[in-house]
């Protein structure tokens, strides 16, 4: 009596939604510091921190996620199905060692 894929569809929505939040809001402070890095002309040699720091002590938290929601709208889904579809492999490819996969 194995699991069907079918059967783990709360499994993908909770995947889902923890990929599109943690994707999306962790890496998004991140780009907004590599792009301004890339939109400099000056040469920059600001490392991560000190510029998240910066820019959140200069221009204020909301700063940081600038562009979030469109990245929300290309990204989020993507992010969350790339999760669940890992854990559902790691989860078959960890069960053949009792057995052939259950599909």
């Amino acid at each position: 009596a194995g699991r069907r894929l079918g059967s783990s569809l709360p499994g993908l929505c909770r995947r889902l939604r923890l990929g599109f939040h943690r994707g999306s809001f962790l890496s998004t402070p991140v780009d907004v510091v590599k792009s301004r890095i890339q939109n400099s002309h000056a040469r920059s040699t600001a490392w991560l921190m000190p510029s998240i720091v910066r820019i959140a002590r200069d221009e204020g938290m909301a700063a940081l996620y600038r562009g979030l929601v469109p990245k929300l709208l290309r990204l989020g889904f993507g992010g969350g199905l790339l999760l669940w579809v890992y854990d559902h492999a790691h989860r078959q490819l960890g069960d053949r060692r009792h057995g052939p996969p259950v599909v």
